[in-house]
């Protein structure tokens, strides 16, 4: 889709995930009630990552509303070295869990390759979940970098840091391999594009409509915080109702 956007729902409605770097979101004038529909009904996913260009823009309403964390009023690119510190109570998402434990979260965050530009956001939406902040300050204090915000069964994920290709490539150059990266955006992409993360536990039917004397069967899962499954979990399922 380089170099252009649906105009049409049912065009946009074929994809699970969108990735918009560094849009100008006057570029996307015209498209608010298909990326809301897209959203809020189709449960898609957005991930923004802000660079730049849409910092130069500035603010624009429409398309605040679906970010998690945005600028106010109108504030330059900061070219500045600083890493990205995870918010204690979100190590175990998806997007930031790097390792297995909560110190190993730690250490891979801290040992990451800086970033080296940052997008000051200076408002989080109340519906806005930041997931990590810049090690740099500013007289307003820490600046969200990481997050999401729901739109009913969609997510709009925000990145407000760049470059990422050094998470992969640095260590490349010291004989390593990119599993940090790998795990970052398989996490990040993984969890925007499951559509049942609500609820940890979840109960299906094998089937929809099952015939007269058959069995009917149930698949249960169980994941944990970071939304992998918890293997060894048992329950029963209680069926009540009579004929409809």
């Amino acid at each position: 889709l380089s170099g252009r956007f649906p105009s049409a729902q049912t065009e946009l409605n074929r994809f699970d995930l969108v990735v918009l770097y560094d849009p100008d979101p006057a570029d996307l004038s015209g498209r608010e009630e298909i990326l809301r529909s897209y959203l809020s009904e189709k449960g898609g996913s957005i991930w923004v990552l802000m660079g730049p260009q849409f910092a130069s823009r500035g603010p624009v309403e429409w398309f605040n509303n679906l970010l998690p964390f945005f600028q106010s009023t109108p504030r330059p690119v900061q070219y500045v070295e600083q890493r990205a510190q995870p918010v204690e109570s979100q190590l175990l998402h998806p997007a930031v869990r790097l390792a297995e434990n909560q110190t190993g979260i730690r250490e891979k965050w801290a040992a990451l390759p800086p970033f080296h530009l940052v997008v000051p956001c200076d408002q989080i939406a109340p519906e806005g979940v930041v997931l990590a902040e810049s090690s740099w300050r500013t007289p307003e204090g820490a600046l969200p970098v990481l997050g999401y915000r729901r739109h009913g069964p969609g997510k709009v994920f925000a990145s407000a840091v760049l470059p990422f290709w050094p998470w992969g490539f640095v260590n490349f150059g010291f004989g390593e391999d990119d599993a940090v990266y790998r795990t970052f955006a398989e996490g990040a992409v993984g969890w925007l594009t499951v559509k049942d993360d609500f609820d940890p536990i979840r109960v299906r039917p094998e089937k929809e409509v099952f015939t007269r004397g058959e069995p009917v069967t149930f698949n249960g899962f169980a994941f944990d915080l970071g939304y992998r499954p918890l293997p060894g979990v048992t329950g029963a399922v209680a069926l009540q109702g009579g004929p409809a």
